[in-house]
């Protein structure tokens, strides 16, 4: 059993009609912003952990941080953990067995202040082990461009 968690990092996250999710302005591991300072409106991180359905998680918490500056500490809480556990036992159809269990969560850093570059990285904590889920680097468009 190996569990893993990974994330998104993006400028928007929508939850249209039917539960579907929309990610828009994906990033793909470097945030390039046009000057020094710059706001944007909002940092968004889809981050998922993942499990084998006979190893469930018992606790787990979503943090994002830049250096040792935790920005979000997100506990999913143990009764939202226990009842995802239990929905997938209470399943009765043969033909649709569950051997994975993947919990996501959308979290938003809002507004996103850039003064120097630097790194976001996101942490997935579950019972106790650490998982890195992604890194993005957000850099200066015009330091870049003199390389």
């Amino acid at each position: 059993m190996t569990r893993y968690a990974f994330c998104h990092f993006c400028d928007d996250v929508r939850v249209e009609i039917g539960f579907k999710t929309s990610i828009m302005g994906l990033y793909g591991g470097d945030l390039l912003v046009p000057a020094n300072p710059t706001v944007l409106p909002k940092l968004c991180i889809v981050a998922f952990a993942i499990t084998d359905t006979d190893h469930p998680f018992h606790s787990l918490t979503v943090q994002i941080s830049e250096g040792d500056r935790v920005l979000i500490d997100n506990p999913i809480p143990s009764e939202t953990l226990a009842g995802i556990q239990r929905d997938i036992q209470a399943r009765t159809d043969a033909e649709d067995t569950t051997s994975r269990i993947s919990i996501g969560t959308n979290l938003f850093i809002s507004p996103f202040a850039v003064d120097r570059n630097m790194t976001i990285k996101t942490m997935v904590i579950a019972d106790g082990e650490e998982m890195v889920a992604g890194r993005l680097h957000v850099k200066f468009a015009s330091a870049t461009r003199t390389r």
